[in-house]
């Protein structure tokens, strides 16, 4: 350690060997103790990083399980509960980030091989996409929510988010298969597929949901056909607002190849 009178490094003890100068005791106890407090950071550090790939992994267990239940048995939704709740939301996520990928491709092959008048933006035609279902599927689970309470039902927020997370998994497989059509040419065929597909993540998992509970207040089919209007409303009103932008990015790219 170093003296705070002379400056000159001395041996730890009570006074300076070169002035005798009484020394800081504890500034030499906090010296000797910075290689155990840096370990002891170290060991912290390395357990905070294997807790956090240890709940990843037990979160990547549960969805693995959560999935494969519902692939054998999409009945079985009925039945998922809050604990699924993180499976259910990483599923509305994977589903949202397919239909944005999909679309991407989608337009990203109409535009040919030298991109014609069809400029692809990754943000317009991908990143806005994905985050406008991922709004869309969350609104429904809350609206879903919303509807449950109306009919004076017990479920938690994240029963009810984990259910609708539940039955969106054969509809996300059958927007898959939809967009497996597109790839061997029936593209008919797979609007189709995509068509039942959304349509059934709106409209049928909630009922589904909501038809599933002993619970009453109102009558249900008043609150069905009120859900189904605010729902459809919102698809619509998103589906539009991604279509503007999309169809104005091809304006100014049309536009700006003519020298505009």
């Amino acid at each position: 350690m170093h003296c705070t009178n002379c400056g000159q490094e001395t041996e730890i003890g009570a006074f300076c060997t070169n002035c005798g100068t009484e020394l800081n005791t504890e500034q030499a106890a906090t010296l000797n103790n910075n290689p155990d407090a840096a370990n002891q950071s170290e060991e912290q550090t390395e357990n905070s990083s294997n807790e956090t790939v240890k709940k990843l992994r037990i979160i990547g267990d549960n969805f693995s399980h959560f999935f494969m239940t519902l692939i054998k048995k999409p009945d079985a939704a009925i039945r998922a509960n809050y604990n699924d709740f993180t499976s259910a939301s990483i599923t509305m996520t994977i589903f949202s980030l397919f239909i944005a990928l999909s679309t991407y491709l989608a337009i990203h092959s109409t535009a040919g091989p030298r991109g014609m008048f069809v400029d692809v933006s990754f943000i317009d035609h991908f990143l806005v996409p994905f985050l406008s279902f991922v709004i869309i599927f969350g609104a429904i689970g809350m609206l879903t929510f919303a509807a449950l309470r109306m009919i004076k039902s017990e479920l938690s927020f994240k029963d009810a988010l984990a259910k609708y997370g539940a039955y969106l998994v054969p509809f996300f497989l059958l927007y898959v298969f939809g967009f497996l059509l597109t790839l061997i040419n029936l593209k008919g065929l797979a609007v189709l597929i995509f068509f039942i597909s959304i349509f059934g993540s709106l409209i049928l998992a909630p009922t589904f949901i909501i038809l599933s509970q002993n619970d009453r207040s109102m009558d249900r089919i008043y609150i069905l056909i009120g859900f189904y209007i605010i729902s459809l409303l919102l698809f619509w009103v998103v589906v539009q607002s991604i279509s503007t932008v999309m169809i104005q990015t091809h304006l100014e790219n049309i536009i700006g190849n003519f020298g505009y």
